[in-house]
Order: C-alpha cells, then structure tokens, then sequence
C-alpha cells in the first residue's frame, strides 16, 4: 500500500518575524512622529499666545499715542484760534480764513469740530456780557468772568475763553495782556516738543511690534503645515498596513505550492526591504530638510 505524503511549506515564521520586526520599527518611528507633533503644538500655543500678546501691547501703545496726538490737536488748533481769535470773534467761516499755503499744522477737517467749540465759547461769552450781570461782574486771575469759567469744564474751551478775553484787554490795556503771558509761551514749546517725542516714540514701537506680529503670524502658517509630517504619517500607516496587518492577516501560511511559497516569501521580504529603505530615506530627507531651514534662517 503506497502512501502519498504531501510536502507542506511554512511560511508561518517569516511572517511572524516580518510583522514583529515592523512593529518594533513603528512603535519607534510613531514615537517619533508624535513627539514632533506634540513639539509643534506646544509652539503653536506659544507662537499664538505671543501673537496676543503682541495685539494687547499695539492696542496698549495705540491708544497712549491717540491720547497724545489729540492733546497735540488741541493744542495746534488753540493756536490757530489764537491767531485768528480777531475772525473768530467776527464770526467768519473757517472756510474763509483757512489757507492750505499757510501749511497749518491741522487739517481742516481735524479743525472743524475746535473751531466749533471756539465758537459755543465765544457764544457763552457774549451771552454773558449782554445779559444784566455782565455789567457788573467778578473775573478770576485768568481775566475771565467767574460765572462763565465755572460753566467751562473742559480745558479747551476754559483757555479759548481766556484768550478771547485777553483780546478783549489788549484792545483796553495792551501792557496787562501781556503781563499774563510771560513764560507761558516757554513752558508750552517745552511740553509740545515733549508730547511729540512721546508720540514718535508709540508710533516706533507700533511699527516694531507689527513687525513682531508678521514675523510670529508667517511662523504660524509654516507650523499649521509643518513640512514632512504629512509624508511620515502616510509612510508610517502604509508601513503598518503591509508590514504588520498583512503578514498578522495571513498568519499561519502553508502550502505545498512551492512556486506560491517563494514567490509569498519574496513579496514579503521586497515589501519589508522597501519600506525600510523608504524610512531611512524619509528620515534623510527630514535631516537634510532640518540644515535648509537652518540656512535660510540664518540668511
């Protein structure tokens, strides 16, 4: 009686080994990636956190060099009131008597609204002097009448109403208007040349800080696309899935094919070899990619 023994080819062993091997080689290359990907979260944190805290200190220094170009607004335009208070007070339009050739330091437009305010002053005033007090009233140090100055709550209108009223005194009296403004002509250059300092130096650190902000803000977007990471995570998930699903999928693998066998051992061991190959090259690619960025940093 002959018996038939079929030869049996096992390829059991190979797949095994393959799929531990990869799984070694994953586990250290997903560690890789997730560190790296922890790594440019916790600077995209940073770099966000920076980019609002750059927004707070341009707010911050915005409305520092609005406060202080206003009080240089107002004092520009007290000026034009004073050079011009004779108009002012025969209520001419200052349409009439602003002159671009003149090179004020204010637009018209800027103006307008303390020309207005000149004018409710001047109003106040009047109204004041033609009612039945205004015959017979008390002034403060500044020469203006007690009632009105208490009724002028902002400084504008307080200093145009006294600069009316030393008008008014210098038509009378030339030598007392003139005694009230000795050194304050000194002290106002003083302050105004200050202030503008002030103000070039907010102006500076806002551009300095928009700069800060384009810079962080471009090192945002590169770190919202980090450059390789996309390449290694399809890498690391086709490597996975050939390496390691495959050869755990067709676990055990027998047969008497012999044909079959080799050509099943040598498809595992190309797939295997190339998937190194492709990580060493990835990981080349990233320590060649590392000395560019660094080069162009530098430049």
């Amino acid at each position: 009686m002959m018996v038939d023994w079929e030869i049996m080819y096992d390829l059991t062993a190979v797949l095994t080994t393959i799929a531990a091997c990869s799984a070694s080689i994953v586990a250290i290359l997903g560690g890789f990636i997730a560190s790296k990907l922890i790594a440019l979260n916790a600077e995209r944190d940073e770099v966000s956190t920076r980019i609002s805290e750059i927004d707070e200190e341009i707010d911050f220094f915005t409305i520092e060099r609005d406060m202080l170009q206003a009080q240089l607004d107002e004092d520009d335009a007290l000026d034009f009131v004073g050079e011009n208070i004779s108009n002012l007070i025969c209520h001419s339009a200052l349409d009439d008597i602003y002159k671009e050739e003149n090179r004020p330091r204010l637009s018209k437009d800027i103006l307008l609204p303390y020309w207005n305010r000149a004018e409710q002053v001047l109003e106040i005033l009047s109204d004041f002097l033609h009612s039945p007090e205004g015959s017979d009233y008390e002034q403060n140090e500044d020469g203006i009448p007690i009632k009105v100055a208490r009724s002028l709550t902002q400084d504008f209108e307080y200093k145009v109403c006294e600069k009316i009223c030393n008008y008014f005194e210098e038509q009378q009296s030339p030598l007392s208007a003139l005694s009230r403004s000795v050194g304050v002509n000194i002290s106002s250059a003083r302050w105004y040349d200050d202030t503008e300092e002030r103000v070039m130096s907010a102006d500076n650190k806002i551009t300095y800080l928009m700069l800060q902000k384009k810079q962080q803000t471009t090192r945002c977007k590169a770190l919202e696309k980090p450059k390789g990471m996309k390449v290694g995570l399809v890498l690391f998930a086709l490597f996975s899935a050939i390496n390691i699903v495959c050869p755990l999928c067709l676990s055990p693998f027998q047969t008497d094919n012999y044909q079959l066998y080799l050509v099943a051992k040598r498809f595992a061991i190309l797939t295997f070899s190339l998937g190194l190959t492709l990580i060493m090259c990835y990981l080349v690619y990233l320590l060649h990619w590392g000395k560019q960025s660094n080069k162009h940093e530098k430049s």
